[in-house]
């Protein structure tokens, strides 16, 4: 199994080097690929990209430049370009757990699964939005759940932990 992880980033030079780290220290064995969708940034952050790839060699980068302005268009882009088995997506503002894709790839594993997603841990270079509740931002780091086909159990069900 090959998964794509699809990180569309714009004017985030500062942040995407660390996001770029947390993806390259996985402790998966398995094959992955990093597509950096830069979505027209005006900041360094193609060459922020390039440095995170020289410093990480063994993982595999692929830095995409979408001139069209707008998050869909550049996860169009990234989506477009991946071929793996799996297609997973993070932003350039969290950190992936060392083991994130062989939790994904555990999942998958199974035919039944949908989708995965959670818990997001957001990396602000600044205090959270004003407009994100307390509770809420609670809640983003508290949830796991999987989705298994209607096909394979009558109802797709959630597990959560």
């Amino acid at each position: 199994m090959r998964i794509d992880v699809v990180m569309p980033t714009y004017n985030r030079a500062s942040l995407i080097g660390p996001a770029i780290g947390s993806f390259a220290a996985s402790t998966w064995d398995g094959a992955a690929r990093l597509i950096v969708v830069d979505n027209n940034s005006g900041d360094g952050t193609r060459a922020a990209v390039e440095a995170a790839q020289a410093a990480h060699p063994a993982a595999a980068i692929h830095y995409l430049f979408e001139p069209q302005q707008g998050r869909a268009h550049a996860l169009n882009r990234g989506i477009a370009e991946a071929d793996g088995d799996v297609v997973a997506f993070y932003d350039d503002d969290e950190r992936l757990a060392p083991d994130w894709l062989s939790v994904l790839a555990e999942e998958f594993a199974d035919p039944a699964v949908a989708f995965v997603g959670g818990p997001v841990r957001p990396d602000w270079s600044a205090a959270a939005p004003g407009w994100m509740p307390r509770p809420a931002m609670a809640a983003c780091s508290a949830w796991w759940t999987t989705g298994r086909t209607a096909a394979a159990t009558g109802i797709p069900a959630l597990r959560a932990c």
